[in-house]
């Protein structure tokens, strides 16, 4: 079975396919970008699976096994998408499902608003990095405070200038 990498909204956690894998007694190997053979025959697969940097490793598996598709793997052929397109959802009403135990003790609430970025320098080379990390920040007329109160008045006020709160 292969996966997504991302979740949606609301329950979803990206933890589907770990859970689900776990449930089906199978092994789950993320951010594959290959399948590089599969013997039936012999019971295993190889995959590619994609690592931070640009960098790769070949895993060995058992079948069945899961698996989730990063983002360094090709995109997928037309084709494939017309047979997903021709599929039929089948709606039945009649299954009773089971009761969650545990979704009944999750705590849920609205998702708090994500920090805005301050100064963000948008260097193409490692040159331009290195001098944008290295380099003095120019003054503007700062000043030093050595009282509490007014120090923490004076970063508050920054930090509404820069809209951060």
């Amino acid at each position: 079975m292969l996966t997504g990498t991302r979740s949606e909204i609301g329950e979803s956690s990206g933890c589907l396919p770990y859970l689900l894998a776990d449930k089906l007694n199978i092994p789950f190997i993320p951010n594959i970008c290959a399948i590089l053979a599969i013997d039936v025959a012999a019971g295993y697969a190889e995959v590619m699976q994609s690592l931070p940097r640009g960098q790769r490793r070949k895993l060995k598996t058992q079948l069945p096994f899961m698996a989730s598709v990063g983002m360094a793997a090709p995109t997928p052929r037309q084709s494939s998408f017309g047979v997903a397109r021709r599929g039929i959802v089948q709606t039945i009403e009649s299954i009773n499902p089971a009761a969650d135990s545990q979704q009944a003790s999750w705590h849920t609430g609205p998702a708090r608003k994500r920090p805005k970025r301050l100064k963000v320098v948008k260097a193409k080379t490692a040159a331009e990095r290195f001098k944008a990390a290295t380099a003095k920040i120019q003054s503007s007329g700062g000043e030093k405070i050595y009282e509490v109160d007014k120090a923490a008045e004076a970063i508050l006020k920054m930090l509404k200038e820069e809209k951060v709160l």
